[in-house]
């Protein structure tokens, strides 16, 4: 959550796209933040924990994204994404896996990463301790 208004937009992915997007600070000024009308009267926008998202092309076309359509799109950080990737490609590196079904490039969310991590891991015999 940020702590101030102005916070950086980091890239963010969800299972249809990627987004420029930060963490909305409750009552910060929207002067110039596009709030779709269905989200003002339907989810009470702007509210603590929706995010503002930002155009990769105009850094002043922005809008509210509200905490829903976070929540359902399943939002994390790009860096998140990459960082579950490359354990699955070290993982399959070394323990030299080549099963082609597994090897998928275009996990959607967080949870088939560490899902297929976990799968892997099963595969070569490692089992954590209980």
């Amino acid at each position: 959550m940020p702590t101030k208004v102005g916070e950086d937009f980091k890239q963010y992915v969800s299972t249809k796209q990627g987004r420029l997007l930060r963490s909305y600070l409750l009552g910060e000024d929207l002067t110039g933040v596009w709030v779709r009308p269905h989200d003002s009267h339907h989810l009470g926008c702007p509210k603590s924990g929706d995010w503002i998202s930002r155009s990769r092309y105009d850094e002043n076309d922005q809008c509210i994204v509200s905490a829903e359509e976070f929540e359902e799109e399943k939002y994390m950080p790009l860096e998140d994404v990459q960082e579950i990737r490359g354990l699955i490609a070290s993982f399959v590196k070394v323990f030299e896996i080549t099963h082609v079904d597994l090897l998928r490039n275009d996990l959607d969310t967080r949870e088939e990463g560490l899902d297929l991590l976990e799968k892997l891991i099963l595969m070569v015999g490692l089992h954590p301790e209980p």
